[in-house]
């Protein structure tokens, strides 16, 4: 939530500079599902590697960014900035069973990976309320943690602490492509909605046997000012 926070205000104080000629500003919120997708070097046996495919679902996440736009042309423009990613995962429910006791516990995980990243990416506005985005966005990982969800006797409790377990990578580079649609305009400021799909250039962890690669699908929520 602070880096959203953040942003936001250094939009907000961007906007006396929307108005110098060929240039513009914009906010982009990327509410999304991501899922690390599974790839083996062959050490590790295909049962362990179908359990972890077994119980390693999609998680919700979230995405800000703070974008300039350059006209390149009337229709065609492109855009940097700077931005902040949340990716990870997360399990199905397990149940533990406790020998001796008539007693059972149900348990998540979710996996968080938190990056800034520096989004580079091409906009081609081919219809007045239509266009298509496409970039790179290389990504530095500030940190990662884990949490845990536990129901017990009826009770739900929550620990959360930094994730140490796996070589995470320091850079990583996204992928990204969207179809958008301008749905809200008036003299300064345009609303438009974007579908977009993002993939991981590079594996999340470093030297493993089991490694992932990020891939994201949600919706993009973009407001510019003119």
């Amino acid at each position: 939530m602070k880096p959203i926070i953040i942003l936001s205000f250094i939009f907000l104080f961007s906007a006396p500079l929307s108005a110098q000629n060929n240039w513009s500003f914009s906010l982009d919120l990327f509410p999304n599902y991501t899922l690390p997708l599974i790839s083996n070097d062959g050490e590790t046996s295909e049962t362990v590697e179908q359990e972890f495919r077994d119980i390693e679902t999609w998680k919700p996440s979230v995405g800000v960014r703070l974008l300039a736009h350059y006209e390149l042309s009337e229709k065609i423009s492109l855009g940097t900035g700077i931005g902040y990613q949340n990716k990870g995962n997360r399990t199905d429910w397990e149940t533990l069973y406790f020998a001796g006791l008539n007693e059972t516990e149900e348990i998540r995980f979710f996996r968080n990976s938190h990056y800034l990243e520096i989004p580079i990416i091409i906009i081609w506005d081919f219809h007045d309320r239509m266009h298509i985005q496409g970039g790179i966005s290389p990504a530095f990982n500030l940190y990662n943690s884990i949490k845990n969800k536990r129901i017990f006797n009826g009770e739900e409790t929550v620990g959360k602490e930094e994730d140490y377990t796996e070589p995470f990578r320091t850079f990583l580079i996204f992928s990204e492509i969207g179809f958008g649609l301008d749905i809200w305009e008036n003299k300064t400021l345009r609303l438009r909605l974007r579908p977009t799909f993002q993939a991981g250039v590079l594996p999340l962890y470093g030297d493993v046997s089991l490694n992932r690669h990020f891939i994201s699908a949600g919706l993009g929520i973009n407001l510019g000012l003119l």
